[in-house]
């Protein structure tokens, strides 16, 4: 129930838990030409914690209030694509009408600068074992989550949680 009211607000939120394994997000993963690092992520403490200025050690780093998670991460490391998308994000701030004087990130790409980021192919098929729909939601969250899920070819059938059943 903790994670229905942590994440839902106890209020019917329409949440939607989806289940997966490891194994599986390897699988989902495993047509992309990049190269992909998974990880279990480290939760710290940020005020106790050693800075390491390596990004990939840093991308698989999180606060730990949200130790309960025990996420595990999937993370795109290319050293051209970084490079790459930098140039662009500092080609698209000269392009600004307020450049340099905007005080914003030069490296922050906004939505109005076009596209930013890489596509990934992912076989949601292969990923999705089980998907739980909240508690307290209403039926038509899981019609409609069903649709969704029959839309893009998941043959799962999504299940209503029952931790509001007395047991």
């Amino acid at each position: 129930m903790a994670m229905w009211d942590r994440y839902g607000k106890g209020r019917g939120s329409g949440i939607v838990a989806v289940k997966t394994t490891v194994e599986n997000l390897k699988l989902a993963l495993s047509e992309s030409p990049h190269r992909i690092f998974l990880g279990k992520v480290n939760y710290v403490g940020w005020d106790l914690a050693s800075w390491n200025n390596y990004g990939l050690t840093m991308c698989f780093r999180k606060d730990s209030s949200y130790e309960h998670e025990k996420e595990v991460r999937a993370v795109v490391w290319d050293p051209d694509i970084v490079g790459r998308n930098m140039s662009d994000a500092l080609a698209a701030a000269h392009l600004r009408s307020d450049y340099p004087n905007s005080g914003s990130d030069p490296f922050l790409l906004r939505k109005e600068d076009g596209e930013h980021g890489i596509r990934v192919p992912f076989a949601a098929a292969r990923f999705v074992t089980e998907v739980v729909v909240g508690p307290r939601e209403g039926r038509w969250v899981a019609t409609l989550v069903e649709s969704v899920m029959r839309r893009y070819g998941l043959q799962i059938k999504p299940k209503i949680s029952d931790r509001l059943t007395p047991r």
